[in-house]
């Protein structure tokens, strides 16, 4: 990722995502614990939560879709991001992993087998 890229990413995470997942993808307080409403608040998304064991296929897709279908809270995107706009959200997300993390994401998900 190069740095207009990263920049790019970072600014669309804090004008879209931030409010629930926080300034800096640390996700809402006590995001484990289930809301008045039975639902787990936004997790992490800075690789101390469960984003790094998804594919960025399935992670564009819940940012373009949302997660209502499968009982959690997360809005639908695909009307107001653009793919190239989620790209670089992912882009930025995946850049505040710690170098651990994200080689343990990139050897499942994105090695030729």
């Amino acid at each position: 990722i190069n740095p207009v890229q990263f920049s790019q990413g970072q600014k669309l995470f804090q004008a879209n995502c931030a409010k629930c997942h926080g300034k800096y993808a640390e996700g809402a307080k006590d995001w484990q614990q289930l809301d008045e409403n039975g639902k787990n608040p936004a997790p992490p998304l800075n690789g101390t939560g469960h984003t790094w064991h998804h594919s960025s296929k399935a992670l564009t897709n819940v940012i373009k879709n949302g997660t209502a279908k499968i009982g959690g809270n997360m809005p639908a995107w695909k009307d107001k991001l653009s793919d190239r706009e989620i790209k670089l959200i992912l882009n930025w997300i995946t850049a505040q992993w710690s170098d651990e993390i994200y080689t343990a994401w990139y050897n499942r998900f994105h090695q030729e087998k």
